[in-house]
């Protein structure tokens, strides 16, 4: 009886489901996948450290030192992409599948790879990089429903940062940052037994496209106290207009033939404070280079949209401890859930390994997701 009840949940919610995506996806964020931070669940405010700078805070160029990354190669995949493939390979798919969806309420999965484009260049008061990620998502609230997506996202971001105020020990710097992205995805939204008959039946003919094209803008502001406390208050998306056009199928994109008149949207503006503390500097201890905290307030004002999650997810505590200036550990909690990351510095390359919780659900420890990232970063001219 519990079971039945489950389904006919399910069911409902795939109706509301395809109310609120009608027959188009929903805007979706470019994404660069970075384990070298994903540790300290996601960029910190006031963290700094390699190109870094490029997704965290603008006004930090101030602080920066010449650094360039030649290219990247970072894969990210959850915990539920696994059970999937665990329950597709098995000889009785469509039970297995059943009780999949049955013990996770509904499966929301995807993966994604960064590079080879993965450039950025950072020195004192700018940088700029360019990258590519390809990105899997998919949807399936029961049988009867799902939802695709696959594709791929480009975005080319620079930013400038000085400092404003400058007295004895302490430094005030303001910042800029400009980024534009081009998006392509091949979507479906249907029913499961549909999607299996547009994917081996009509192939690529069967798969709508959407272009979504945009640019953005950022600022930035940061306090520090010698090298020891940093503030930092940072607006991501003060404006980011996204231009969306839509296709029947991959012929009538290559031929620019869209199916109706492109559409505009625009990224809701994030804003995030922070603050670190550097507990050892860098060469006081022998076998410890450096150890800093950070604490993160994320999203400040997402209490403001109807469709609200637990404020408590908006909250970050982290550190990173740096043995030897080779290896560095990453730990911390992040929406309630512990993060973990490590990674090897190897002067012209560096090994990044993550392991961090997200929730799925707008309450706390509802619906876990396990996320792991392992990349490869190729740097030049490293100080």
């Amino acid at each position: 009886m519990k079971l039945y009840f489950k389904w006919i949940l399910l069911l409902i919610f795939s109706f509301v489901l395809f109310v609120a995506f009608g027959e188009k996806p929903r805007l979706i964020y470019p994404e660069v996948i970075e384990p070298s931070t994903s540790g300290l669940g996601g960029v910190p405010t006031t963290y700094y450290k390699r190109n870094s700078v490029l997704f965290s805070n603008p006004a930090l160029f101030a602080f920066t030192k010449k650094h360039t990354s030649v290219t990247a190669f970072n894969f990210k995949i959850d915990s539920l992409a696994y059970s999937a493939l665990k329950y597709i390979q098995a000889k009785d798919r469509q039970t297995n599948l059943l009780n999949l969806l049955a013990h996770t309420n509904s499966l929301c999965t995807n993966a994604a790879f960064t590079g080879p484009i993965s450039f950025s260049f950072i020195d004192k008061n700018f940088g700029f990089g360019m990258f590519n990620t390809t990105r899997a998502i998919a949807l399936l609230p029961s049988l009867s429903s799902l939802f695709s997506l696959v594709g791929e996202d480009i975005v080319i971001t620079g930013g400038y940062g000085a400092s404003v105020f400058e007295r004895e020990e302490h430094l005030i710097s303001l910042g800029i940052q400009m980024k534009g992205f081009f998006q392509v995805y091949a979507y479906m939204n249907s029913t499961l037994f549909g999607s299996a008959y547009t994917i081996f039946e009509k192939k690529l003919k069967g798969f709508p496209v959407v272009l979504q094209a945009g640019f953005g803008f950022d600022l930035g502001f940061a306090y520090k106290y010698r090298d020891i406390f940093t503030l930092a208050l940072t607006c991501k998306d003060l404006y980011s207009p996204v231009f969306l056009s839509y296709y029947e199928n991959y012929k009538d994109f290559l031929d620019s033939k869209p199916n109706t008149k492109a559409s505009y949207k625009t990224f809701m503006p994030n804003v995030n404070l922070g603050f670190s503390v550097k507990a050892i500097s860098e060469g006081y201890f022998k076998n410890i280079y450096s150890l800093i905290f950070y604490m993160d307030l994320k999203n400040m004002f997402s209490f403001i949209p109807s469709i609200r999650k637990n404020y408590l997810l908006n909250f970050a505590f982290s550190g990173e401890l740096v043995l030897h200036r080779v290896l560095s550990l990453q730990f911390g909690i992040s929406e309630l859930y512990p993060q973990f990351g490590i990674g090897l510095d190897f002067t012209y390359f560096n090994l990044n390994l993550s392991v961090y919780g997200k929730e799925l659900a707008l309450d706390p420890w509802k619906r876990p997701l396990i996320n792991i990232e392992i990349g490869i970063h190729f740097d030049y001219n490293k100080h």
